[in-house]
């Protein structure tokens, strides 16, 4: 990978404003990337509409579930990440780190296991990110990705291994990447096809 190897975000301390400012962040990028709520300010009742909504619900689950396991209260972090997947079909695993702006417009099939920067989309079905799939979802470590600021995964997208992929990296639908990227790079159906389209 070109350039300097990026250190993807990862909080100090994991408290109730870091979850409360985490939602307020995956609720902004909802309204930024929705249709629904695109247009407008973002008024006190419309950020509550937001936060009702599939993509934000299982981001909010995710950010206490991760709360918890970084609390060290694995049994209940195991259990809402669990129920987590129950209702929005999404595995997000409570060890996972995600930095604030994650953006889910369909939640069914993502499976994420590694770390990510701020401002994370996950674009539909199937979009996994991760090393090997343990149904006990141990913790994150050096065999997972690391993800960097502003990157988007595809549908049918697949990053494995203990790869680093740089912040604004674009991997479009039915890729598979098991190498490191450098930043805004952009892969389209598995070949770099150079920087990140606007």
């Amino acid at each position: 990978m070109s350039g300097s190897v990026i250190i993807p975000w990862r909080p100090e301390r994991v408290t109730l404003g870091w979850i409360w400012r985490g939602i307020l962040a995956d609720v902004e990028q909802t309204a930024r990337f929705s249709s629904d709520f695109s247009s407008g300010s973002l008024s006190v009742l419309r950020r509550f509409s937001i936060m009702l909504t599939p993509p934000v619900l299982c981001s909010g689950m995710y950010r206490i579930s991760h709360w918890l396991y970084r609390k060290g209260l694995t049994l209940p972090a195991r259990f809402l990440s669990w129920l987590n997947f129950l209702v929005h079909r999404a595995d997000l695993s409570y060890a996972a780190e995600i930095g604030p702006g994650l953006y889910i417009p369909h939640t069914s099939g993502i499976i994420f296991r590694g770390r990510a920067g701020s401002n994370l989309t996950l674009l539909f079905r199937s979009a996994v990110v991760g090393g090997r799939v343990d149904p006990r979802q141990a913790r994150i470590g050096r065999e997972c990705p690391r993800l960097g600021n502003h990157v988007t995964v595809g549908v049918f997208s697949v990053i494995r291994g203990p790869v680093t992929i740089g912040d604004g990296v674009f991997v479009g639908a039915a890729s598979t990447v098991r190498t490191d990227l450098a930043s805004n790079a952009a892969i389209i159906v598995g070949r770099l096809v150079g920087r990140r389209p606007e």
